[in-house]
């Protein structure tokens, strides 16, 4: 079995780690090893994380670097075959981390696995459906399904990591988004489980997905947090929409421009 390192990022955001954390618990049984980086927070985190059982490593931060810097060490301190990054406000499904293990052990041509919801999805807007979004991958009773981006989480084995180099510590936008553009630069596949498995607390602010999560039952009160949320969704959705008018899947499966 492949040996995994779970690099976990966190900064001021107390209640979402807690349960967070406890989430992570109860439901990864596969074998692993957790990292958990805090980037100086100042809201009790890193007391409560110093106390906290079942962390394999801890860094703290001296000073404020950003969530880039943040993944960059924890990998840099890993020494899994396959190395994932997930937020401090995701929640779990038991037997997560095995659907993703098992895409990256199946399939070598897919360089990222993420295992949250497609934005189609979330929404219930099935126009947002590209056709990446479309194609599964069957291999070993495996499943797996070809997306153009990856959002939130990311699991790769540690050679296409080596390959796709660190996050930037100067381009603001390099979050996992933009890095997808950087895993298929180097000719990988992207790709989700079958089924998602992993949900954010913050997304499940959103107001048009509130009705979709199973998580946790949210207020109707929307945040400015959720307001900017609400543009980056509509964001998202036009840049898919000019993809799906300039794409589409041909007779091998493999998408293409029209």
């Amino acid at each position: 079995m492949a040996k995994v390192s779970i690099i976990m990022t966190t900064y001021n955001r107390l209640g979402y780690l807690k349960d967070c954390l406890k989430s992570f618990k109860e439901n990864t049984n596969y074998d692993h090893e957790l990292i958990v980086v805090d980037d100086f927070s100042d809201d009790g985190t890193r007391e409560y994380l110093e106390n906290y059982e079942g962390i394999d490593k801890l860094i703290l931060s001296k000073t404020r670097s950003g969530v880039s810097s943040s993944r960059n060490r924890g990998i840099l301190q890993s020494t899994g075959d396959i190395v994932g990054l997930i937020d401090d406000d995701n929640l779990f499904i038991e037997g997560w981390l095995q659907k993703i293990v098992e895409i990256l052990d199946n399939f070598p041509e897919i360089g990222g696995v993420t295992a949250y919801r497609p934005l189609w999805e979330i929404i219930d807007d099935k126009e947002l459906l590209s056709p990446l979004d479309s194609h599964i991958v069957k291999k070993n009773n495996v499943e797996a399904m070809i997306i153009k981006y990856l959002g939130g989480a990311l699991f790769m084995k540690r050679s296409a990591w080596d390959k796709v180099g660190p996050f930037s510590h100067t381009d603001p936008r390099s979050g996992i988004g933009r890095y997808s553009d950087r895993i298929r630069g180097k000719k990988y596949l992207l790709a989700r489980t079958r089924y998602p498995v992993m949900e954010s607390m913050d997304i499940g602010h959103h107001p048009m997905c509130r009705k979709f999560t199973e998580f946790k039952n949210y207020t109707d009160n929307i945040s400015p947090e959720e307001m900017r949320e609400m543009k980056f969704f509509d964001d998202a959705k036009n840049k898919i929409i000019e993809f799906n008018n300039t794409h589409k899947i041909n007779e091998d499966g493999k998408v293409v421009e029209k």
